[in-house]
């Protein structure tokens, strides 16, 4: 839900709506759990105040992706990686 939210916030141009839409078809949808909330609080107090308020839709995706024992696919990889270490480019 935290990817879909952030995916159909950036978008700039109508015209992306079709791709992204698409995208997310092909992509399993896991619900944010209160356990992923209490993994995310974890890392994001090891933070500096300042650095954790700006990831903090990273780390509830990070801390889903990490009880599943998933990777995350990201442009944004130096900010996932500040909280979990199985992260790639694409």
């Amino acid at each position: 839900m935290v990817t879909r939210v952030l995916v159909r916030f950036g978008m700039k141009f109508a015209t992306e709506e079709v791709a992204y839409r698409a995208m997310l078809t092909l992509v399993e949808e896991a619900p944010l759990s209160g356990e992923a909330g209490e993994l995310a609080a974890l890392w994001l107090r090891a933070l500096p105040t300042r650095s954790s308020e700006a990831i903090v839709r990273d780390a509830f995706i990070a801390a889903t992706a990490s009880l599943r024992n998933e990777t995350i696919y990201t442009r944004n990889v130096r900010d996932f990686r500040r909280l979990y270490d199985d992260v790639t480019t694409y």
